[in-house]
């Protein structure tokens, strides 16, 4: 949530920059700081266009999805119904893309460069693809375009999924399994970047900070760094702004 808020904070002070008379609200899809909750406040300013970014830069039907289902459930029960954009996904942004790159550059340029760049997504059940979920495809294609910009050989990279539970079969190939197969195969040293999450979270300072280090060199690896997420990182900032002008009404 701190870095969230962070967030928010920076957003807002960019638009108030940009001479744009925007007003920012934080959402969760579960818990504290609700959707609808979020709403009725840009109402309450005289709010008549609310434009909706979910921070999942790839569009799913089991994260993206739900966010747009809050905000209906939300204008039914409404009598004053604003004009809402809902954006589906920003994960070929140009903006977004050159944040991205910009981290890892940064990230070189302090520590130095690993023999492969591992970006790890998190993952969803197979069967949801096969029935016409398109995350996948959006995740290769935000791998494709950070890496061309920053200029990987394709033996350079490393495309994994991570964060799977129960019997079914989720998409593939599994960041820990990759991990092993890696440090088995002579890997000494990875960089390792999670572009499914806007923010740092569990999934990311536990799992693929902390956890899936060990597994790596538990396997014979030596040297596993993770990048932070973008979290308010000034380039992150500017593409969110990017995005979300897009869909303003002046």
């Amino acid at each position: 949530l701190h870095d969230s808020l962070l967030q928010q904070k920076a957003l807002s002070a960019l638009f108030k920059e940009a001479g744009q008379d925007v007003h920012v609200e934080l959402a969760m899809t579960y818990g504290e700081r609700s959707i609808k909750d979020a709403i009725a406040k840009l109402q309450q300013t005289g709010t008549e266009h609310i434009v909706v970014l979910p921070l999942f830069p790839q569009y799913s039907s089991t994260t993206t999805a739900p966010v747009f289902d809050q905000v209906a459930d939300y204008l039914q029960a409404s009598i004053d119904v604003p004009s809402v954009s809902l954006v589906k996904h920003y994960h070929n942004n140009g903006a977004f893309i050159e944040a991205l790159a910009l981290s890892v550059e940064r990230h070189w340029a302090e520590k130095g460069r690993a023999e492969k760049l591992l970006l790890s997504y998190h993952g969803i059940p197979k069967f949801l693809v096969e029935k016409g979920d398109i995350y996948a495809d959006h995740c290769v294609e935000t791998t494709a375009l950070l890496c061309a910009r920053l200029g990987l050989a394709e033996d350079e990279v490393v495309h994994c999924y991570q964060s799977r539970f129960g019997k079914a079969e989720w998409l593939q190939p599994y960041t820990n399994e990759t991990l092993v197969k890696l440090a088995e195969s002579g890997t000494k040293s990875l960089d390792v970047i999670a572009p499914a999450f806007a923010v740092d979270c569990l999934e990311t300072l536990e799992e693929m900070a902390i956890e899936n280090k060990e597994v790596f060199v538990d396997a014979g690896g030596e040297d596993y760094r993770f990048i932070a997420c973008l979290n308010d990182d000034d380039a992150h900032i500017r593409a969110l702004h990017a995005v979300a002008s897009g869909y303003l009404h002046e």
